[in-house]
């Protein structure tokens, strides 16, 4: 619990100091004339991320309505991403790649079952790594342009062991492109290793409402408001899917339960974040926010994920973010794409 104070101090610093920080800033950088495309499409080539939350007290429910209940605590989340940005192959063709690694941390193992003061251990920590390959072809029919879109992603405990499999297709139909604002219509496409095709439709609308803030959604995966200060700093607020997903919990015959990070969970979070540019690539962030966690499972290891032993409630957690990551800022990249035009 003390930490999970200090790293929600830390992080409401962080936001007080970018209310008041003077950083000379370039006088030249206007956000006006930035494409609205690279406030949203830039990516961070690096990103370091700790997390700290305090969810409540899970309920698991087995399907004959016994159950107990788990107090996780403290949850301690590291993790770390790395990806390459677009790189064209051919005129028409893209590629790009990156690696993740999550580590997650609980500070109590104890649950307890209801109705009963007998108390059982669960894991406390988890990790998984995972690789993802993205493909991109773009064409047109008639004057409409198309882009197909083929992304792998293998996800293990370790990059070289893994142990689930997912093929995604994404078709994009870019209906508006200037830079000011850009709509594409879509449909993404998902094969997981054990669940039936999975079509998501999805409206990716960005706007410049001002010179200095953008509203961005990529509908269903976020939708948030970003404030652009000056060069050095932006805030941004809004609502989005969590990359740092609840556990999955597998059962033996043994009873024994053990912990792997489910990558078809869902968390949702509302949250308020500040970037700030610290020299050259460099940049820090800090986020706050609230979290609603979707059911977790526990399955028969041998089993597939609809033959669950136990469910539980959602749950939810205020939670705490800090970081460092890697992108060049606006100025840099714009001062790159006209040295390409000329």
């Amino acid at each position: 619990m003390k930490h999970y104070k200090l790293l929600i101090t830390g992080v409401f610093l962080f936001f007080f100091h970018a209310g008041f920080s003077q950083q000379k800033v370039d006088s030249t950088f206007n956000s006006k004339d930035v494409p609205i495309q690279l406030f949203v499409f830039m990516p961070k080539l690096v990103d370091i991320n700790y997390s700290l939350s305090k969810p409540n007290p899970i309920v698991f429910k087995a399907k004959d309505g016994q159950g107990f209940v788990y107090n996780p605590g403290a949850i301690n989340v590291f993790s770390t991403e790395v990806r390459t940005p677009k790189i064209k192959i051919k005129k028409n063709f893209s590629f790009s790649a990156g690696l993740r690694y999550f580590y997650y941390k609980t500070q109590y193992k104890s649950a307890t079952l209801n109705g009963d003061p007998t108390t059982f251990e669960m894991p406390d920590h988890a990790s998984f790594a995972k690789t993802s390959v993205l493909l991109s072809y773009s064409f047109k029919i008639g004057n409409q342009p198309i882009v197909l879109t083929g992304v792998n992603m293998t996800a293990g405990n370790e990059f070289w062991s893994p142990k689930q499999v997912t093929g995604v297709l994404i078709t994009s139909f870019p209906l508006r492109n200037t830079t000011n604002s850009t709509l594409t219509l879509g449909l993404i496409l998902a094969f997981p290793e054990y669940k039936s095709l999975i079509p998501v439709p999805t409206i990716i609308y960005a706007k410049k409402l001002r010179s200095d803030l953008m509203l961005d959604m990529y509908l269903p995966l976020h939708a948030k408001l970003q404030y652009i200060s000056n060069e050095n700093r932006s805030f941004i607020c809004g609502v989005k899917l969590d990359k740092n997903n609840p556990p999955q919990y597998q059962l033996n015959k043994n009873y024994n339960i053990s912990e792997n990070i489910e990558l078809k969970s869902l968390s949702f979070s509302l949250f308020g974040s500040y970037e700030y540019h610290i020299s050259g690539l460099f940049w820090m962030f800090g986020e706050v926010g609230y979290r609603y966690f979707v059911n977790s499972k526990i399955a028969e290891s041998s089993g597939s994920l609809s033959s669950y032993s136990y469910i539980s409630k959602n749950t939810d957690a205020f939670y705490g973010n800090i970081g460092i990551f890697i992108r060049p800022t606006f100025q840099k990249a714009m001062s790159a794409m006209n040295a390409r035009k000329n």
